[in-house]
């Protein structure tokens, strides 16, 4: 159980489990997420980062466990009506509507938030296009707007998609290795304004990332899996300095990760 109260949460993972045939992918998962976090999961390859991100967001249904939104049980509610419950969410890979431009996939964001997809029509085009621009200037990619996302560059879809999550308001942002894809010098920069514009929108942050020098910078708490369980879960020190960690990343030496307090500055 987590030792967190219920009024400090937005999200509550209790005994998550997944099972695909005789594997279990995910076995008996605890965390919380706060109001106003950033946390990161990590792990090594096949932990069970995407499937527990997969659960929580509707795209696959647990076989034990449940999932808690602030006070509402959302165990096993597709996606649609988890995202208008309040979870945004990007993936390892980006999930566009290729045929449509950037802006018109974010003015259809912000439709289906405002709960107007009856609206849909020609007139459609104009319904919520400055905001739509307003939001993709804020993630970097005004110039591509009216490119359909077929013709982006990887980076660029990244940014799309980002801009797209925020279109929701959502109150958790789920991001499945946000910065893959992004070219290195300019990853940072990019999770700046990922973590900049979901904490000012109100929303707390779980993202996963291979790059653990991402992870140590910017996550405020850090959860760790391995075969599908939680082995560490703690301050970014706590987890670098975790004996158990070092294992299940087969003895690596984490002793030149820098930490930086973003908790503090949240």
């Amino acid at each position: 159980m987590n030792a967190f109260s219920s009024r400090d949460a937005i999200l509550t993972v209790e005994d998550l489990t997944k099972d695909f045939g005789k594997f279990r992918a995910v076995d008996g998962v605890d965390f919380t997420v706060l109001r106003s976090d950033v946390m990161a999961m990590i792990g090594p390859n096949g932990a069970g980062k995407t499937t527990c991100f997969n659960l929580i967001t509707g795209q696959l249904k647990p076989s034990a466990g449940r999932v808690v939104l602030r006070d509402r049980d959302i165990t096993g509610r597709p996606p649609h009506q988890i995202c208008h419950l309040g979870i945004g969410r990007t993936f390892q890979t980006p999930a566009l509507f290729g045929s449509m431009t950037v802006v018109e996939n974010v003015q259809m964001a912000m439709i289906s938030a405002e709960g107007r997809l009856k609206a849909m029509s020609p007139r459609a085009a104009k319904l919520y296009r400055e905001d739509a621009l307003a939001l993709l200037d804020e993630v970097r990619v005004t110039d591509k707007a009216d490119l359909p996302c077929a013709r982006l560059a990887y980076g660029d879809l990244r940014r799309a998609e980002l801009a797209v999550a925020l279109a929701h308001g959502p109150k958790l942002l789920l991001m499945d290795e946000p910065a893959d894809g992004i070219p290195a010098p300019e990853r940072a920069a990019f999770m700046e304004i990922c973590l900049e514009l979901a904490l000012r929108g109100g929303a707390a942050v779980l993202f996963s990332e291979r790059d653990l020098d991402m992870v140590f910078h910017f996550a405020g708490r850090v959860v760790v899996l391995d075969h599908g369980q939680v082995v560490a879960e703690g301050s970014p020190l706590e987890v670098r300095d975790d004996e158990r960690v070092r294992a299940a990343y087969l003895g690596a030496d984490f002793s030149h990760l820098q930490v930086t307090d973003h908790a503090a500055r949240i």
